[in-house]
């Protein structure tokens, strides 16, 4: 018989927590509610970091809560990128506010009546007095962090972050079918994906630790301008250009062209055009995570104007002011979430096929149980 002592086993680390609720987020375009956005999108934040309530519910059901993957249009979008910027470079995100509430004021937006003709490409000044105070959000208002006492943070080492697009020209392909003969395909929906794998990939960070050569504001600007492509309201603000140049040229634009895979000249509009709920994106990201502990996920979307619809008794009869209307704006701009749903609900069945299965197979065993229990058992 071995009657050396037992060899000791690692503890878990300060703070290790035995089950992770992972957040998948999609954020609608919302227009004038994107100050309601915001304000969703700082109880995330909160949750992330473990401040109040959150510490209380993180301790009591023993777990962390992760951001991992963002999906914004329009308004969304702009509040997606700065809760991302905020979550990976562990800034604060609550100065950001002043953005929609004292930046966003219509009065400041709109362009000045002395404006030359050669300016007025839109209601709103979007290319001077709006960018920079995008780019002041992300170098000034989040520019320090002061943790709370007793929060409770979750760590994370990877975010995706997409942000839709509306490609004014389109980006064309050719698709060749089962008979070998080439299809010319058009499509103007454009999503910029952002990958954050800590150590890595930091698009959001100021100054990556592996490249020490970075320049701050070059993130400032092209972060700004990514907020500036999928908001630009037709009409309101001016649709955004950008330019195709060199791989790895030291310029906004050719982050952008990475971030959206563009390889061309494009010009942008609102992104909540063709794609204002950008479910898809979320879903298939989500759907590839890997785990090394137990995770609850959970898929939130924010949808500022909740509609209510109403089942008709009869079958409407539009004039013709009203059928114009619907087939012109109504019909094509109304976005249904209904596949979305049917490929959530697929996936959550073959999950719990799955569970089934495994329990079926595998004898019972008890719990695992905690490191610090486990010091001194024998091997």
């Amino acid at each position: 018989m071995d009657t050396s002592p037992p060899l000791p086993l690692a503890e878990d680390p300060p703070g290790w927590k035995s089950r992770e609720v992972r957040l998948g987020v999609i954020m609608y375009g919302g227009v004038s509610l994107a100050i309601y956005i915001f304000g969703v999108t700082q109880e995330l934040f909160q949750a992330v970091r473990g401040r109040g309530v959150y510490k209380l519910l993180k301790t009591l059901t023993d777990s962390d809560i992760v951001v991992d993957v963002i999906s914004g249009t329009s308004a969304g979008g702009i509040n997606g990128i700065l809760l991302a910027y905020a979550l990976c470079n562990e800034r604060d995100i609550s100065p950001a506010s002043a953005l929609w509430r004292e930046d966003g004021d219509i009065r400041r937006l709109l362009r000045s009546p002395r404006d030359s003709i050669a300016k007025s490409t839109s209601l709103l000044d979007s290319a001077e007095y709006y960018q920079s105070r995008l780019e002041r959000a992300f170098r000034e208002k989040m520019a320090s962090y002061s943790p709370e006492i007793g929060e409770d943070p979750s760590e994370f080492s990877e975010l995706d972050l997409f942000v839709t697009a509306t490609d004014v020209d389109g980006h064309l392909y050719t698709q060749v079918d089962d008979a070998g003969h080439p299809i010319d395909i058009k499509d103007h929906r454009t999503v910029f994906l952002l990958k954050h794998r800590k150590g890595r990939k930091e698009p959001f960070n100021r100054k990556p630790s592996y490249d020490p050569s970075a320049d701050p504001e070059m993130t400032y600007t092209a972060l700004a301008t990514l907020a500036r492509i999928t908001s630009c309201f037709p009409a309101a603000f001016e649709p955004m250009h950008v330019k195709h140049v060199p791989e790895g040229d030291a310029t906004p634009d050719a982050k952008l062209q990475l971030w959206g895979k563009l390889g061309k000249d494009a010009c942008f509009m609102d992104g909540g055009v063709l794609d204002n709920k950008p479910f898809t994106y979320t879903l298939k990201a989500i759907f590839s995570r890997a785990a090394d502990r137990a995770v609850d996920r959970k898929l939130l979307y924010i949808e500022p104007d909740p509609e209510t619809s109403v089942k008709r008794a009869e079958a409407s009869t539009p004039n013709l002011g009203q059928t114009v209307l619907a087939s012109l704006i109504g019909i094509p701009g109304y976005e249904s979430i209904s596949d979305d749903l049917k490929l959530l609900t697929e996936r959550n069945s073959k999950l719990r096929q799955y569970e089934r299965l495994v329990s079926r197979l595998q004898p019972e065993c008890e719990p695992p149980t905690p490191a610090s229990a486990r010091q001194g058992a024998p091997l």
